[in-house]
C-alpha cells in the first residue's frame, strides 16, 4: 500500500515515467532480524537469496525488474 501511495507523488511518478528510478519494498522484522524484499512481479515479500538478483517492487518499466545482488551492491 505504501509503494502504491509513493507512486502517486508527482516527483516519483515523473522519475518512474522517465525510467530514472525503481522502487524497492523491504520488511525488517526487529524481533528476528530477518529482512524480506518485495517482489512486484510476484506481488509478495520473499527471502533475500544470497548471490541472486534482488527483485524490484516497481520500476520505470512497470513491475518485475531485477537489480544486482546484495553482495554486488556491497562491493561497489
Amino acid at each position: 500500500m505504501q509503494l502504491d501511495h509513493l507512486r502517486t507523488h508527482p516527483s516519483i511518478a515523473a522519475k518512474l515515467a522517465s525510467n530514472e528510478v525503481s522502487l524497492h519494498g523491504w520488511f525488517f522484522d526487529i524481533e528476528t532480524g530477518s529482512v524480506l524484499v518485495y517482489d512486484g512481479a510476484a506481488s509478495r515479500f520473499t527471502d533475500i537469496e544470497d548471490g541472486q538478483p534482488l527483485p524490484v517492487a516497481v520500476s520505470g518499466r512497470g513491475v518485475a525488474q531485477v537489480v544486482p545482488s546484495l553482495n554486488a551492491i556491497a562491493a561497489e
